[in-house]
């Protein structure tokens, strides 16, 4: 999907990369080749593990959280995505922007009869009910749902919202950073790219839920559709013990309603695994429990993406996640740069031959 684009800005730089911004944490990913940092300070010294030569696409990221902006200059996401940048030797990249989803909202409604062109502006009024703001201030963008998820009944499409006056201040702040923008997606089209390159089968069915402090998100994919998705409450960055149980039976609660109306309501077949990620210490714990409550297997997502792809981590010098030797640091940095990564993917596909 291309949410918005801005014709008059995009460029073609040799470099690209993909910036993910939300309310608590900025990230940017990018092929390895993207760099414009020497091989050596990302590949070799004592504090890194043997790259593997096996062919695997090589991604480099980096993730940093945003602070109140009372706390540190370094709280301003302009001024962090510039630091971002040039450790990551990426100025003047072409860029693919991934929304947090803090700053839109994604409804599902049914599809007007109207032509392909015409809906956009059909669905706009139906919106004003679930805005905050005027929607002549809304930038729109849709996407169909898979035409099996609505046999027997109307079609049914997602629509993005997102306020023209927030997305220009994302826009800037990027820009700002030295970087082109080519593209603004949501964070769920990225997830999505995701579940696609852990599918061992074009078709399987995969669930992915992501938790970070202030939201979660549950999508349900097959190969590059996605048939749900869904955002998850009662999230909190710091739970403590006396908090844990109504924390995990909610989440079980609204994961396992989502699995039954994706099987139910859209008629699809049961999800053929569980993926889990969050940037919070309770990751291990979410998914054991998970998986003693679930009928599919249930597991970190970060040990499959490692096994698909070689990933740098820049926290702050450059470490490779081993699969073997990740820690709870390596796996919450890699769950708050999830959708930059994602939003890689199709960019690395589409340069596989240059690359």
């Amino acid at each position: 999907m291309r949410f918005f684009e801005w014709p008059f800005l995009v460029s073609r730089p040799k470099s690209f990369c993909c910036a993910y911004l939300s309310e608590t944490a900025v990230a940017i990913s990018c092929p390895a080749q993207s760099s414009a940092l020497p091989q050596e300070q990302y590949l070799s010294g004592p504090e890194h593990f043997p790259i593997p030569e096996d062919g695997r696409p090589h991604v480099l990221f980096k993730a940093d959280p945003i602070l109140p902006k009372n706390a540190s200059s370094q709280s301003d996401m302009a001024q962090v995505l510039t630091n971002q940048v040039r450790e990551l030797g990426l100025v003047g990249s072409d860029t693919s922007v991934v929304l947090g989803t803090d700053y839109y909202n994604l409804s599902i409604m049914e599809r007007p009869e109207v032509a392909e062109d015409e809906v956009k502006d059909a669905v706009r009024w139906r919106m004003q009910d679930n805005l905050e703001y005027p929607v002549e201030e809304a930038v729109i963008d849709t996407f169909d749902m898979p035409a099996s998820a609505s046999i027997g009944r109307q079609d049914m499409v997602f629509v993005v919202a997102i306020n023209k006056h927030q997305l220009q201040t994302l826009a800037d702040a990027v820009l700002s950073a030295k970087l082109s923008i080519s593209r603004i997606d949501v964070t769920e089209m990225a997830l999505r790219n995701i579940t696609e390159l852990l599918s061992m089968e074009g078709e399987e069915s995969i669930s992915l839920v992501r938790m970070t402090p202030r939201s979660g998100i549950i999508n349900i994919t097959e190969g590059n559709k996605l048939f749900l998705s869904r955002r998850l409450t009662g999230h909190t960055g710091d739970i403590q013990e006396s908090e844990w149980d109504s924390f995990k039976e909610s989440t079980l609660l609204q994961v396992q309603r989502s699995m039954d109306y994706y099987q139910s309501a859209l008629a699809q077949p049961q999800p053929s695994q569980l993926l889990v990620t969050a940037t919070q210490d309770w990751e291990r714990r979410i998914v054991a429990y998970f998986d003693e409550m679930l009928s599919i297997p249930v597991t970190s997502l970060h040990e499959l993406l490692c096994r698909r792809l070689t990933i740098t981590a820049f926290n702050p010098a450059p470490i490779h996640l081993d699969i073997a030797n990740l820690n709870v640091e390596d796996t919450r940095a890699l769950a708050a740069a999830l959708p930059s990564i994602g939003g890689v993917l199709p960019l690395l596909e589409k340069n596989r031959a240059s690359i």
